[in-house]
């Protein structure tokens, strides 16, 4: 009877197959082998779900070698028809996107954090999506913090961002120019009274503007410390004069975000105007800042893992060049940290974490 039912689907006769494995199920049978041959008619009737599901359950409950083979096989074929299918699709979707009105404005790609029990499975679906190796996908699966993975033409970026979201890899995409978009409002001095934050800005050099909110307006924020840099004449062992870049001191920031008026309020420690007194330092005032602005919002969510994505960002420097930093830190050439800080603000702020 195994025999008629291999030769009814190597036939194509499919109802006479399907007929013969219900009788000797009906009967009682126990042979591994139809479980086999009814996951190979469901392959050939493209029912593949269902035959992924059996092939997989031959290979985990079988212990006969010529089974576990031609399980191996089913299941090959079927990953193997899969992906062809999921490339196709992506081709002519990443076609379609060449014709939308965006195609040549820049965006990015972002990783959202992955937490480790998700990642051997997740990593075998990125692999699979992005054309890398599994393990080389699970590297590029960030758990500490989003991680840039991609920048170039928005219109493909959301092509690849819907198939990964489809696969459960959380993600982000967004164009720079939504990013360019969001005002920033570099603070020289705020003031806390009861329900409202008044902030004290320079709209251009000379120029001061008041500006007041209502705090229940601001649900979320994110903080980062920046290095500042400078250059240094040094001699080596042989007394030739040497160039070197060294960190001089660290920036700290701190974004406010007011989604309503697609607006971000930023503190720096470095250009905020402290009222210092003789007993304490500009850090010390700007803790305290900080502290008094938490309390006064106990349910402000802080995002702070700003340095882990800054590394990420490091090798898109060109990509991101568009990136408007909305930086006054004085420094005597450009640094990515000031586009990386910028691009992480924007990006929590975009998707109202």
């Amino acid at each position: 009877m195994i025999e008629a039912i291999a030769a009814a689907i190597e036939n194509q006769n499919y109802p006479l197959a399907k007929s013969l494995l219900q009788k000797l199920k009906t009967g009682g049978d126990s042979n591994p082998w139809l479980l086999f041959y009814e996951a190979k008619l469901n392959e050939v009737q493209k029912q593949t779900g269902l035959a992924r599901q059996q092939y997989s359950q031959l290979l985990q409950e079988s212990s006969n070698s010529k089974i576990l083979v031609a399980a191996r096989q089913g299941l090959t074929r079927i990953i193997f028809q899969e992906t062809q299918i999921k490339q196709k699709n992506r081709e002519q979707a990443l076609s379609i996107a060449q014709q939308e009105e965006d195609y040549h404005q820049l965006g990015v790609l972002v990783l959202n954090v992955v937490s480790n029990s998700e990642k051997p499975a997740l990593s075998k679906l990125f692999a699979e999506i992005m054309g890398i190796d599994p393990y080389t996908a699970r590297l590029q699966l960030p758990s500490r913090a989003p991680k840039l993975y991609k920048v170039g033409s928005i219109a493909q970026l959301r092509v690849y961002a819907r198939e990964l979201e489809t696969a459960g890899i959380p993600c982000f995409c967004t164009s720079l120019a939504s990013i360019n978009n969001i005002g920033v409002y570099e603070v020289e001095q705020c003031i806390s009274v009861n329900n409202e934050l008044k902030i004290i800005y320079e709209k251009e050099p000379g120029v001061r503007k008041e500006l007041t909110f209502d705090w229940r307006e601001i649900h979320q924020g994110v903080e980062g410390i920046i290095p500042l840099f400078e250059e240094r004449i040094e001699f080596n062992h042989r007394g030739k004069e040497q160039r070197k870049t060294k960190t001089l001191d660290y920036a700290h920031l701190c974004d406010l975000h007011l989604t309503r008026h697609n607006s971000i309020i930023r503190l720096c420690d470095q250009t905020y105007k402290f009222q210092l007194l003789e007993e304490t330092t500009a850090r010390e005032n700007w803790t305290k800042l900080i502290t008094n602005l938490t309390k006064q919002k106990r349910e402000l969510a802080l995002w702070s893992e700003f340095t882990p994505f800054a590394e990420s960002v490091r090798d898109f420097q060109t990509g991101l060049a568009g990136i408007e930093p909305r930086s006054s830190l004085l420094r005597r050439e450009d640094s990515y940290w000031d586009t990386a800080y910028q691009l992480y603000s924007a990006l929590i702020f975009l998707q109202k974490l």
